[in-house]
């Protein structure tokens, strides 16, 4: 198995997603298609497919691919709901909590007792 190969067809896709509905729609028939391909395992491609989409994200682009790439993303999560393409966004939520650590929902509350002052509040929970 050529994972390199599949993970270039999957950055290949990406790349190529514009701010247009019809480019849309046509990117997320092309990744759910690549998704669901026999030829590799569905839990490879879908992890191939986060991996990618975070990757493509950790430089920045212009804010029209980011509403469109967001468009895609939440296309093909939600089609775990008819099981085309399960857990794909419990892997998409452990990638972006693997990169980002304010995507993990924390809170903490403030208590005298625990913190010497606001300010060290404040730094504890990322401010």
């Amino acid at each position: 198995m050529d994972f390199e190969r599949l993970e270039q067809q999957f950055a290949r896709r990406i790349r190529q997603i514009s701010g247009t509905k019809e480019n849309v729609r046509t990117k997320v028939n092309e990744l759910i298609k690549m998704i669901n391909d026999p030829l590799y395992p569905q839990p490879i491609n879908v992890a191939v497919f986060v991996s990618r989409i975070v990757s493509y994200f950790e430089v920045d682009q212009p804010s029209k691919v980011t509403f469109a790439c967001g468009h895609v993303i939440v296309f093909i999560t939600s089609q775990s709901i008819d099981s085309r393409v399960p857990y794909a966004m419990d892997l998409l939520l452990a990638e972006l909590h693997r990169v980002c650590i304010y995507t993990v929902p924390k809170h903490i509350d403030y208590s005298e007792s625990a913190f010497k002052s606001k300010e060290d509040y404040y730094k504890m929970i990322g401010y």
